[in-house]
């Protein structure tokens, strides 16, 4: 039976050290950097073919035209190197983190050098507690130059330690280097079961599009809202039982004084009482800001933005303060019309704006806010900051209205484009993304440290695997690690994946990639975690009928 008492994960605790899977490679930068001739011969110890180093004798990697017909990847690596008359026995290794218990697969291509020593090349492997032995007959399989005939192998090891070595090495007796080659290798993290999809949108009197994600009260049920979808076109309100996967539809929106398209999560009262805004619509069609009583399905709109100095086009999620006033901010107006962060009185209906952004240093496009243990905001803007408009970081005092620049983006590895509500830990540090920028573009993982005004990068989306363009909204479990999601997949404007990051070893974890099927399709980045670490969440698009979709995780 269920408690009726169910306090869901909804803010940062302290980080715990935990194990990490390590994200996926494929050949693990052989042709980083490439080979400029027909071949090059590195000795044991080398590291000059990327994350592998030599860990025995020579070997020769081979550029993609030298066979002809080169393997998966590109580049080829002959396990005997050139080209000293004796028998070399080359080999080369790479080490990653692993999770001890955890079943891995390790895939690759070989084939055999065919010039010269005897036809049969046998190649031995290791990788944790796994050791095996390959072989190819370049005799039998007729090995030329022109086709080198590449077999693709497999293989699974169950990891021992957080740190597995995989070690290809030859154990053919040959002169002059020629042995088993090797190429195309991959190594995949283990495969997650645990997701589910729970219900598939209509876009009917159930809504389409909920990019607002779930917001838990304290008996176990979710709320949510569409953008779209319900009678009138213009969003809903909508209630959903995990238990039971029982959604039940609270209100549709009209698209009138009470508001139009809802965009962001929730936010639950003490008392029950759901809080959220809506983009467009009201009085001025700006916006507004509302309350429904769940039981009854009454709707009671505090504020109808005028899309002037009070701004335009709140977006994002609500805080309630200590004195019960809701904070939140407007992506447009304001004094300069760069955005705002407002504060609404609930019981005299009034509004305040807490801060106008100028743009430039002072940034503008606010994102979500959050306040941290002492009640101070904090939160970012995706643009301004500096020359490169990447963003800012900032905090505001909302009893004396002074607000701070934290961080200005260059665009470059640091990220750009902050957005989402950050996660705090214990210490005061607060973790969240940029949308893109990094290493590679695809956007980034990020702390930063009140105390040290200190800004790290912890992780680079590299827009393979493990997704691009998170954006934001990340949530602390039990154990010390951050769940969150990205909106692409390999490129793919329209998938993208669920992921889990732990800070104490900047390893990032990919749990699911949507498919754009019946599972979903560009997720929100507002989750909900319940006490037992089962993750939810909304995709906004996808599902059976294309309207979005709740899904869950089971760790």
């Amino acid at each position: 039976m269920r408690s009726a008492q169910i306090v869901w994960m909804t803010s940062a605790l302290a980080v715990l050290p935990a194990l990490a899977h390590a994200a996926p490679f494929t050949n693990g930068t052989f042709v980083d950097p490439p080979c400029d001739g027909y071949f090059c011969t590195y000795q044991a110890g080398s590291t000059a073919i990327g994350s592998w180093v030599v860990s025995q004798g020579n070997i020769d990697q081979y550029s993609p035209g030298a066979w002809q017909s080169p393997p998966p990847g590109g580049d080829s690596i002959d396990l005997e190197g050139c080209c000293d008359g004796a028998a070399l026995a080359g080999g080369m290794a790479q080490s990653f983190d692993t999770i001890p218990g955890d079943s891995y697969e390790v895939t690759f291509y070989m084939s055999g050098n065919p010039d010269g020593g005897a036809s049969l090349k046998i190649m031995g492997v290791t990788a944790g507690s796994y050791s095996g032995r390959f072989k190819y007959d370049t005799a039998t399989n007729g090995t030329t130059h022109a086709d080198m005939h590449y077999k693709r192998h497999a293989f699974s090891f169950t990891a021992t330690s957080t740190t597995t070595t995989l070690n290809f090495f030859s154990k053919t007796k040959t002169n002059f280097g020629y042995g088993p080659v090797i190429g195309g290798v991959a190594v995949s993290p283990p495969v997650f079961s645990g997701f589910s999809t729970l219900y598939s949108f209509t876009g009917a009197a159930d809504g389409s599009t909920p990019n607002g994600g779930l917001a838990p009260n304290g008996a176990g049920q979710l709320y949510g809202s569409t953008y779209g979808g319900g009678a009138n076109g213009a969003g809903t309100i909508f209630s959903f039982d995990p238990a039971g996967n029982q959604l039940t539809t609270l209100y549709q929106f009209t698209g009138q004084a009470d508001g139009a398209e809802p965009l962001a999560k929730l936010t639950i009262g003490a008392d029950g009482s759901v809080y959220g805004s809506t983009q467009y619509g009201g009085t001025a069609n700006s916006g507004t800001v509302f309350k429904l009583l769940p039981a009854s399905g009454q709707l009671t709109t505090l504020y109808a933005f005028q899309g002037l100095a009070d701004g335009a086009e709140p977006g994002g999620g609500l805080l309630i303060d200590s004195s019960g006033n809701l904070d939140g901010f407007a992506h447009a107006g304001g004094a300069y019309n760069f955005g705002d962060i407002f504060q609404v009185n609930p019981t005299s209906l009034t509004e305040k704006t807490l801060h106008s952004f100028r743009g430039g240093g002072d940034g503008s496009a606010p994102s979500l806010i959050a306040f941290n243990s002492l009640g101070v905001i904090y939160g970012p803007t995706s643009k301004g900051g500096g020359a490169s408009d990447a963003g800012t970081l900032f905090s505001l005092n909302e009893a004396t209205g002074k607000k701070r620049t934290l961080y200005k983006f260059s665009g470059g590895a640091d990220g750009s484009g902050p957005t989402g509500a950050f996660a705090f830990d214990a210490a005061g540090n607060f973790y969240g993304t940029t949308i893109s920028g990094g290493a590679a573009g695809a956007g980034t993982i990020f702390e930063y440290s009140p105390a040290t005004s200190k800004l790290m990068t912890l992780y680079s989306f590299t827009g393979n695997a493990d997704g691009s363009g998170p954006r934001g909204g990340m949530i602390f479990d039990s154990t010390g690690n951050l769940y969150g999601t990205t909106v692409k997949t390999d490129g793919d404007t329209n998938s993208g994946t669920l992921f889990r990051f732990t800070p104490a070893s900047g390893q990032l974890v990919t749990l699911h990639s949507f498919s754009d099927g019946a599972d979903g399709a560009t997720p929100s980045p507002y989750l909900a975690i319940a006490p037992s670490g089962i993750v939810y969440g909304t995709t906004t698009v996808g599902g059976n009928g294309g309207f979005g979709t709740i899904f869950s995780f089971t760790p």
